[in-house]
C-alpha cells in the first residue's frame, strides 16, 4: 500500500487536470499511473543513474548487478534498464587508471565462437568487453579474467527505473519534475473511458506536451546537460548513508 502522504502531492499536482482524483477511491489506479509514467520516463530520457563497483575475481565472468542497486522500501524499487558504461582497471592500480570497455554487441561479429555460444567461455589475462544479460540482471566480462581486480576493479553506470511493483519513489522525480511528469501522469489517466475527469482530447494534447518535453530532455541527457546532477540521498527510505542514488 502506498504512503498517503506520499500520495498527495501528487495528487495535487494530477488534480489540476483530473478532478476527483484525490478521493481515496482512486489512490491504487494514481499510484499504478505515476509508476507507469516514471518508467516511461526513465526509459526514455536515462536520466535516473546508480554507479556500482566491485572486485574482479580470477575465472569468473558473471556479475549479478541487481544485488548492488539499493532496495527500499520493498523489494522491487528498482529496475535496471541498461548499463551505460562499464570501466575495469588493473589489480593495485589507482582510480585514475579506469579504462572504458566497449559492449560485446559493438563487435560480436569478431567473436570466435559466437555462433556457438563459445565466446562466454574464452579466457584472457584481463577482460576487454562486456555483455549485459538483461533477463538475468547479470554482467558479462570478455574474456574470462584470469587475474584478480581489487579493489573495485569495474566501475559501471547503471540507468535505472522504478520497480514494476515499487510503492515509493526517489523524491527527486517530485522536487524536479513534478510539473513536467504531472502533465505526463494527468494525460494518461484523462484517457481512460468513464471516469470523472475522461477528456480523451485534452488528454492527447497533454501527453504531447509531455513527449515534447521528454524528446528535450533526451537531447539534454545526450548532449551531457541535465537539470542537476548531484547525488540524491534516501532519508524516507532509511538505509545506509553509503549509498546514494544518483541523478
Amino acid at each position: 500500500m502506498a504512503n498517503i502522504g506520499f500520495l498527495a502531492g501528487w495528487q495535487d499536482e494530477v488534480a489540476k487536470y483530473c478532478k476527483g482524483i484525490d478521493n481515496a477511491n482512486y489512490q491504487t489506479l494514481l499510484l499504478d499511473e505515476i509508476r507507469d509514467l516514471m518508467r516511461d520516463f526513465c526509459k526514455r530520457t536515462a536520466l535516473w543513474w546508480y554507479d556500482v563497483s566491485f572486485d574482479v575475481i580470477a575465472g569468473t565472468n558473471y556479475y549479478k548487478l541487481s544485488a548492488l542497486i539499493p532496495q527500499e522500501p520493498d523489494d522491487d524499487a528498482a529496475d535496471i534498464v541498461l548499463v551505460e558504461s562499464v570501466k575495469y582497471k588493473s589489480d593495485g592500480e589507482d582510480s585514475d587508471s579506469y579504462r572504458d570497455l566497449p559492449p560485446l554487441r559493438a563487435w560480436v561479429e569478431n567473436v570466435p565462437g559466437k555462433n556457438s555460444g563459445g565466446w562466454q567461455y574464452f579466457t584472457g589475462s584481463e577482460p576487454t568487453n562486456f555483455y549485459y544479460d538483461e533477463l538475468e540482471e547479470t554482467l558479462l566480462l570478455y574474456p574470462t579474467p584470469e587475474l584478480d581486480s581489487a579493489p573495485d576493479g569495474i566501475e559501471a553506470r547503471l540507468i535505472l527505473m522504478p520497480g514494476h511493483e515499487a510503492i515509493e519513489f526517489p523524491d527527486f522525480f517530485y522536487k524536479q519534475y513534478k510539473t513536467e511528469l504531472g502533465i505526463g501522469i494527468a494525460a494518461n489517466l484523462m484517457q481512460l473511458t468513464n471516469k470523472p475527469w475522461s477528456n480523451e482530447e485534452l488528454g492527447k494534447i497533454k501527453g504531447a506536451e509531455y513527449d515534447s518535453w521528454v524528446t528535450e530532455a533526451k537531447s539534454k541527457k545526450q548532449s551531457g546537460y541535465t537539470r542537476r546532477t548531484t547525488q540524491v540521498q534516501f532519508p524516507h527510505f532509511g538505509g545506509s548513508r553509503g549509498s546514494s542514488w544518483v541523478f
